[in-house]
């Protein structure tokens, strides 16, 4: 596959209104350079852990499956730390030889690895009013062949696809799909990748009765899944900051 140009992908981001529109054009970028996975973990309370991973079906068709992490499963992370102090994108197969592991690091990385198996990047990237995130590029099923130039336009595209992203939360006004305040709070839980069966322990309620909510969320959203109504209720500012610290 040809490595799609950076100009293309940023005519492809400034047409994006909105977050599943941003998410779209940097699946197809980053499939283009040979990348199989991807994450993004905003630093801003109330921000998703999100992950993608490319799927080779049967009949040699590619599609992305998408996941909210659960954000307390991130603090074991050592990449999420280094990459907020780093200034430059990192290796995976680096981070052992940067940084003294503790033990449940390195079970954190072994897993990485594991899913990884061809190493991965790690980068931070910037936008307003402090509203940073990490960004992660795997590759599972091939030898990555990345120049010193490949690298920088990563992190570049990485980089444009948040602050498109960051412009859509900021300026967009809140848009009211008539969720209830029970299918709200179901769905700051859902931003913190919980899931259903762990949502009705938090709100003594029934899995049913999640599963259910979970569901009417979905057909207001127009979404077929966790991570998509989560994208779109955080960059239409369905979601106020203020409610999910208070969550």
């Amino acid at each position: 596959m040809e490595k799609v140009a950076l100009e293309t992908f940023a005519a492809c981001c400034a047409a994006a209104d909105d977050g599943l529109a941003v998410s779209d054009c940097g699946l197809s970028f980053y499939e283009s350079f040979g990348i199989d996975w991807v994450s993004y973990h905003g630093d801003t309370v109330g921000s998703p852990a999100v992950r993608f991973q490319h799927i080779t079906q049967k009949d040699g068709s590619g599609r992305w499956r998408s996941e909210i992490l659960d954000v307390d499963m991130l603090r074991d992370s050592p990449v999420e730390t280094l990459a907020r102090r780093s200034g430059q994108p990192f290796w995976w197969s680096q981070v052992e030889h940067m940084v003294r592991l503790t033990p449940e690091e390195m079970a954190y990385m072994q897993r990485l690895v594991e899913t990884c198996q061809n190493d991965g990047l790690s980068m931070h990237v910037y936008g307003p009013q402090g509203s940073s995130a990490v960004v992660g590029l795997g590759f599972a099923q091939q030898q990555h062949d990345l120049t010193a130039q490949d690298l920088f336009v990563l992190h570049g595209a990485a980089q444009m696809a948040h602050l498109r992203y960051c412009a859509l939360v900021i300026n967009q006004p809140p848009r009211d799909v008539g969720l209830s305040p029970r299918e709200i709070e179901v769905l700051q839980w859902i931003t913190t990748g919980k899931s259903n069966s762990v949502i009705a322990d938090i709100l003594g309620i029934s899995r049913h009765t999640v599963d259910t909510i979970v569901r009417r969320i979905f057909a207001k959203l127009s979404v077929n899944d966790r991570t998509s109504a989560a994208i779109r209720a955080l960059a239409t500012g369905m979601l106020p900051k203020r409610d999910v610290e208070e969550a």
